[in-house]
């Protein structure tokens, strides 16, 4: 009969190994974190090429106007009062439900800002903002306001220099800070100084703010 060879550790070895893997996890425990930022920044800038898709072929179906009339601030939630592009855009790209009822587009919720939402309405949070284009206005209009009369979403083929006109970027406390605490990212600072950017050519650049 073969006899195994037993070994027996003392706690002091124990400690050590331990020890060892410690220091390695807090070693390994940056480069984690940079991974997984990464991998949020390249959901984002895919989310962000869906949202593009959707608005060309909106415009496509509407004699090249652009989605809208919508608020500065866009939310991915879809409901009867309309106040984001995504109540335009998604019979183009898609929808979800909620576990309320609530009907959403997932392209347009922030993978950095799903996970720290407090109240679970992920949906309904301000995740990205429309840029004005100086000397030409809202691209995507403006619904009715404090009783001024709402203002017509633009056509895509009039808006000036597409490949430096911003269409969306993402909002946050820092660059967007007209938002209550509810509407806005818990963690306002998504990718450190950068936001993903969506110029109207299609382009998805980081761009540094401020």
């Amino acid at each position: 009969m073969i006899k195994l060879k037993q070994f027996n550790f003392t706690i002091v070895e124990l400690l050590v190994v331990f020890s060892v893997f410690i220091i390695l996890a807090s070693l390994l425990q940056p480069s984690l974190r940079k991974l997984l930022s990464s991998s949020k920044h390249i959901q984002c800038e895919n989310n962000l090429k869906a949202v593009y898709s959707g608005i060309l072929l909106y415009t496509d179906d509407y004699d090249g106007t652009c989605p809208g009339p919508s608020w500065d601030g866009q939310t991915a939630r879809i409901h009867s009062k309309v106040e984001s592009i995504g109540e335009f855009i998604y019979p183009y790209i898609g929808s979800s439900t909620a576990e309320n009822g609530d009907r959403y587009v997932p392209n347009m919720v922030c993978p950095a800002n799903a996970e720290s939402d407090l109240d679970g309405a992920v949906y309904n949070r301000v995740n990205f903002k429309a840029k004005h284009t100086s000397g030409f206005g809202r691209p995507f209009g403006r619904p009715v306001f404090r009783g001024n009369a709402s203002k017509a979403p633009k056509m895509i083929l009039e808006i000036p220099s597409p490949t430096k006109t911003i269409a969306l970027e993402e909002a946050d406390y820092n660059n967007y800070p007209y938002q209550g605490k509810g509407r806005m990212s818990a963690n306002p600072m998504h990718f450190g100084v950068y936001r993903n950017t969506l110029y109207f050519d299609g382009q998805i650049t980081a761009v540094a703010w401020p």
